[in-house]
């Protein structure tokens, strides 16, 4: 019998110390923690007394006379302590219940059980129950029938069962939560009663029960902003509205970080209003939707009951037509390419360099969210509008994106201001749940089946669903309301009461920084779930509180846009721009474009220099000098030349077309035949096509597959020729005792070759190679310590993979525009092991000015971390990318990244 207690005991005390260490570790509320503490001194200390008296006899005489009236013996010491065991053991049980299922004022109610945990409930209420009941009914033929062995066990099961109960609720990172409610107030002041749409979809298991995170809800009282009332928001106005407008009255630029799509408008809208209207001053806003917003700016005014400053347009033709008229424009609403092809074009004449002179504020939202070439034509636009304005008058940009790392401050190097992060500081907003989705199955198909599941059943019970594919998963027609196929929104607008998203790994930190800056709705607490496909990156990051801990360390990466502003190809076409609207002199193109680009303009005959001008100039001192520069005229145009803005590097392109003629994209023609391989399969515009055969002279002609069809990556291989010159971009620097790292810029003849295609990353296809040829730039990372090592190249391969996933979630582009290839033998004349960052577009679009020396350190970083976190030896589809778990190379490249 002793033996077996002992055994007993032991297993109990292993329970009762992963309970402690489970307390310790963080994963409890601050309620249930207090309350599991209490619980703790309670049942121990019942248990250790009544172990001591089983083994000692029964000696305590004097405390004995607390149970019982009558004679006292050792059977009645034992059964009277085994008695006080089994009470508190009871009392210990309901106060966990209690806590687990109520919670309290700052612990977040757990809304589902899995089956085990259901199972645990029904047996400590079915146990509980029938010891309340004996011992009220019989209590003396209860305890002294009872074996004391289990009596004096109990509280060690019941405090092992109260730890694995309550170590199972969800962890979040805020503790104060608005109650929950069962009705919410439309527009029109009626009160809906409306389902509980989390519950609804975890009865069905779609999505998982414990949240990623939840965001609290903090209540405010009514905002006497009326400007940011009609602009849309509720509650109290923003305390960054305030801030930005006095940054902005001093001549200085902002930038606004983290907010959702439909927030930003709010903000923004308000904020155009104060500045528009209070201030009587113009704007120049970049959008990437400008008549929805007009629109809403619109409906602002006419809830203030204000008239309109002046003019307000929303598209190129708007702006032409009102300065043609001698009219300045209030407010200019436009996308990228209107303002590059129409807007600065018309600045450049007498009326409209009245408009940029007048010291209008710029606003570029999202900036973040273009495609690199589209990116290149704002950063370009930007330098245009620049030279046109007048040395006296002040620029003023107010920029959104996400991110709060010093990559940020990259996001337009072209712009020649600071820009100051100014948080939103929202004052209310309503909680928000982030959960994840639950996917039976892997692939596209899976996660689109998924998807639709959950917006059927909350279709069903009508509540308002909205839906976001930046990740490109989701069929066209797959979702439609009464026949009619739902529009999706915008990637980050975060609408309606759910948001079903489909999030790829670039997203992941910017929708878990953005969700909690929620204006509030009408429809109150909002829940988000979203669907992130498979990948090592992703795996990583969704680990249970990993976000939480990148979030609380500032190490949560803001996805870099990438634009090329020194490709020769686009500064080419900006700088012939700028020569026909207005006459920079040779030192202003210099500054604002690149000297080179100056020199190829003049060489091929499409500028010529006219006379000189001379300009004062005054250094610190006070000393003044004349400065004397030729005027850059434009050459005479041909009809044939169009100079506007396109979405190929180059005017030479391909189009893409389906069977029935209808574009799907264009592809400069150099590239062509390795972007577009045979057999590929891809997405565009929430349909799936299949390139049955490559590039033609005619085209490139696409056909529509079955959405449940894998899209596919290629089998690719490069070669480059390092002699088109190089030059070390920065020195060698060192990062701990002896990793080194030195960055190298080359300016190479990329060769790259397609020999098949990996469908969903398996199943290879092969075929005859294809090739494409062309210059472009590359950012090699030398590894110094690596000098004289064998047997790595394996290793190198592993971790160049890796580093390609990890990428994704540093730049905005897509998986297919940038490589991260390992080369064993260096690069040019430097021998030594190096990764090689790959830019795919035609004279290179951005990657070697944004991976700077600490930026590609820090990729590096997170490519060991990933590959640590996971306890596998040689890899394995959790941290290893699938085309490098045959090279079972893990360790050794752990090793190439060991500081």
């Amino acid at each position: 019998m002793n033996e077996a207690l002992f055994t007993i005991g032991a297993v109990l005390l292993l329970l009762l110390v992963w309970g402690v260490f489970e307390i310790t570790g963080g994963r409890f509320r601050r309620a249930r923690r207090a309350m599991v503490g209490a619980q703790l001194g309670l049942v121990v200390g019942t248990a250790a007394v009544s172990g001591w008296l089983w083994y000692s006899g029964g000696d305590a005489i004097t405390m004995v006379g607390l149970l019982s009236t009558g004679g006292v013996t050792d059977d009645l010491v034992r059964t009277g302590w085994a008695r006080l065991s089994l009470g508190l053991s009871g009392l210990a049980v309901v106060m966990s219940v209690l806590a687990a299922f109520c919670g309290g004022e700052d612990a977040e109610p757990q809304r589902s059980l899995s089956l085990i945990d259901k199972a645990v409930v029904a047996f400590i209420a079915v146990t509980g129950s029938a010891i309340v009941a004996c011992v009220i009914a019989m209590p003396l033929v209860w305890f002294n029938s009872l074996p004391l062995q289990v009596a004096s066990a109990t509280p060690l099961v019941s405090l092992a069962l109260i730890l694995w109960l309550v170590s199972s609720s969800p962890a979040v990172v805020e503790f104060k939560v608005s109650p929950k409610k069962r009705s919410s107030q439309g527009p029109e002041g009626k009160v809906d009663d409306y389902p509980d749409p989390l519950q609804l979809v975890v009865d069905k298991q779609l999505i998982l029960p414990r949240p990623v995170i939840v965001w609290p809800g903090q209540v405010s009282g009514q905002s006497d902003d009326r400007v940011w009332g009609a602009a849309g928001g509720l509650g109290l106005a923003p305390t960054g509205i305030e801030g930005a407008l006095g940054r902005l009255d001093g001549g200085g630029s902002v930038l606004v970080p983290d907010l959702p799509g439909d927030t930003e408008d709010i903000f923004l809208v308000t904020l155009l209003l104060r500045w528009g209207v209070e201030r009587s001053r113009r704007s120049l806003v970049v959008h990437p939707r400008p008549k929805e917003f007009v629109d809403r700016f619109t409906r602002a005014l006419a809830r203030l009951g204000a008239f309109r400053p002046g003019p307000i347009c929303q598209n190129g033709t708007e702006v032409v037509q009102c300065l043609r008229e001698r009219r300045l424009p209030s407010l200019v609403v436009v996308d990228t390419t209107e303002l590059s092809d129409a807007c600065i074009p018309e600045f450049g004449k007498d009326v409209g360099r009245r408009f940029v002179n007048s010291s209008p504020l710029m606003v570029l939202c999202r900036p973040d969210r273009l495609q690199p070439v589209e990116a290149t034509h704002l950063a370009l636009s930007c330098t245009r509008l620049g030279l046109l304005a007048d040395a006296a008058s002040p620029s003023r940009f107010l920029v959104t994106a996400p991110g709060t790392n010093p990559m940020l401050h990259r996001i337009l190097p072209v712009i020649s201001v600071e820009l100051t992060p100014m948080p939103a500081g929202l004052l209310a907003t309503d909680r928000v749940r982030l959960h994840r989705g639950v996917v039976h199955g892997s692939g596209a198909d899976a996660v689109s089946a998924a998807v639709r599941q959950t917006h059927t059943a909350l279709m069903k019970a009508g509540v308002n669903v909205r839906v976001e594919d930046p990740a490109g998963l989701l069929s066209h027609d797959m979702l439609t309301v009464n026949g009619v196929p739902k529009k999706l929104d915008a990637p980050g607008t975060l609408g309606g009461r759910v948001c079903l998203i489909t999030c790829c790994e670039a997203e992941i930190s910017v929708l878990f920084r953005a969700a909690s800056q929620r204006a509030r709705r009408p429809e109150g607490e909002q829940l988000l779930v979203w669907w992130t496909p498979h990948s090592p990156v992703a795996n990583y990051m969704l680990e249970e509180g990993r976000l939480v801990e990148l979030h609380k360390k500032n190490l949560l990466p803001a996805p870099l846009p990438l634009f090329g502003s020194s490709n020769r190809f686009l500064e080419e076409l900006h700088l012939r721009l700028a020569l026909q609207e207005g006459m920079p002199t040779e030192k202003e193109l210099e500054s604002r474009f690149t000297p080179e680009g100056l020199r190829r303009v003049l060489a091929a005959r499409l500028a010529r220099l006219g006379r000189s001008r001379a300009t004062y100039t005054e250094d610190d001192r006070g000393r003044r000098s004349v400065e004397r520069s030729h005027l850059v005229l434009p050459a005479p145009a041909l009809d044939e030349d169009r100079l506007e803005a396109r979405t190929t590097v180059t005017s030479a392109q391909v189009e893409v077309i389906d069977q029935t003629g209808s574009p799907v994209d264009v592809v400069d023609r150099q590239t062509a035949h390795t972007h577009y391989y045979p057999t590929r399969v891809f997405s565009r515009n929430g349909r799936r096509y299949e390139v049955p055969i490559g590039p033609t002279s005619d085209g490139i002609e696409v056909r529509l597959v079955d959405w449940s069809k894998a899209t596919t990556m290629p089998k690719l291989r490069f070669s480059f020729k390092s002699g088109y010159g190089s030059g070390q971009d920065e020195p060698a620097k060192r990062y701990g005792r002896a990793f080194q790292l030195r960055v190298t810029d080359y300016h190479v003849r990329l060769t790259e070759f397609v020999s098949g295609s990996i469908e969903g990353r398996r199943n290879p296809v092969s075929f005859d190679p294809v090739k494409a040829e062309y210059n472009t730039r590359i950012r090699v990372a030398h590894f110094a310590h690596l000098a004289g090592a064998r047997d790595f190249e394996n290793g190198l391969t592993h971790m160049a993979r890796l580093l390609d996933d990890v990428l994704i979630t540093q730049l905005r582009a897509a998986d297919e525009l940038i490589e991260a290839v390992g080369l064993p033998d260096g690069c040019g004349d430097d021998r030594t092991p190096a990764v090689a960052f790959i830019d795919r577009h035609i004279g290179g679009m951005g990657a070697v000015e944004s991976l700077s020396l600490d930026v590609v350190h820090e990729l590096l970083q997170w490519t060991k971390v990933i590959m640590q976190s996971c306890k596998c030896m040689d890899g394995c589809e959790l941290c290893t990318p699938l085309e490098a778990l045959h090279l079972k190379a893990k360790q050794k490249a752990i090793q190439i990244l060991e500081t």
